[in-house]
């Protein structure tokens, strides 16, 4: 899952072949509170932080149920839920305060792989592990890394600089 400020988007793949199964994606329940980032953390902290985790993550699990649905499997054969995002909607997800994204140094607070069970925060998958992956810095997160590992960009050598010629 990959849950941005606007879209959460959603793969299905299966966990031996690695297989694609099933798309989906959803807005991001908590526009409500505006469609920004800055206007979250904002609502957050004036006293709104268990409401945007519940929106965020009655949509996630909600597109679990349509994954598992075009797919013909069953939320309780899912092993792992892999989430990504921002750091804010990271923190946001698992409800925890994010004003320490709100001011100088923006430092987040997952910075390291966390593990949990899933069902403490979906409902639908309630044999799987949430595996949230770190974010690098306060506005560089872990939708980043996904990306980084995704294309394995992560250990490739430069390309060699190219030097304009003048005329």
């Amino acid at each position: 899952m990959d849950i941005g400020t606007t879209t959460v988007a959603a793969f299905l793949l299966d966990g031996k072949t690695g297989v694609q199964l099933a798309t989906a994606s959803l807005l991001n329940p908590q526009s409500s509170y505006g469609a920004d980032v800055i206007s979250r953390i904002q609502a957050a902290v004036d006293g709104s932080l268990a409401e945007l985790q519940r929106l965020i993550t009655d949509g996630v699990d909600a597109l679990v149920e349509t994954l598992c649905e075009k797919a013909g499997r069953s939320p309780a054969d899912i092993g792992v839920v892999s989430i990504v995002g921002n750091p804010a909607m990271q923190q946001l997800f698992l409800g925890v305060d994010p004003k320490n994204l709100a001011s100088v140094p923006f430092d987040p607070v997952l910075t390291e792989t966390k593990l949990v069970a899933a069902k403490d925060y979906l409902p639908a998958c309630g044999n799987a592990t949430l595996l949230v992956v770190p974010d690098i810095a306060g506005y560089v997160g872990a939708d980043t890394v996904g990306a980084v590992l995704a294309t394995k960009l992560r250990g490739r050598q430069r390309p060699p600089r190219r030097h304009r010629h003048q005329r």
